[in-house]
């Protein structure tokens, strides 16, 4: 079993992501919150934000086809039988404005605790993450790919 605390893991293959998903989904259904658990995932283009979200969404029973909500910015997904009844993709990469948040009501969709909610390019919409945010950081190096996670 991986401990993700503070981890750093070497992306190979789709498998990997998976494996990770799914610990990280069990690591993070052990804590409790009196607000919504937020996974921060930053990275450029093409180094697995998506395909993280995607998998992770699979891990927890999503059934529904899961794409980037990039033009849309916010896509729910109801969840059963896990500690969260909302699992909540976010995509800010077009977000010129933190501000822009304030329309899809981010400050109140953090305040619930049965949401579980990942946002892609988490850095356009700093002012909003609480501390107890878990990063994940995605890097893409010649073709190689690392997966950073702290904060759990």
């Amino acid at each position: 079993m991986l401990c993700l605390r503070n981890m750093e893991k070497d992306i190979e293959a789709i498998l990997d992501l998976e494996l990770v998903a799914k610990q990280l989904a069990r690591e993070l259904a052990n804590q409790s919150s009196d607000k919504a658990m937020v996974l921060a995932l930053y990275g450029e283009l093409g180094a697995g934000k998506t395909t993280f979200m995607q998998t992770l969404a699979k891990e927890l029973g999503v059934v529904d086809t899961v794409n980037s909500p990039t033009f849309v910015v916010m896509k729910s997904y109801d969840l059963k039988d896990q500690p969260w009844q909302k699992l909540i993709h976010i995509d800010a990469y077009r977000i010129e404005d933190e501000d822009e948040m304030d329309v899809i009501k981010l400050p109140e969709i953090m305040q619930d605790p049965g949401n579980l909610i990942g946002i892609e390019w988490a850095d356009k919409v700093s002012k909003y993450l609480p501390e107890d945010v878990v990063n994940l950081h995605f890097n893409l190096d010649n073709r190689s790919r690392t997966l950073s996670i702290n904060g759990l």
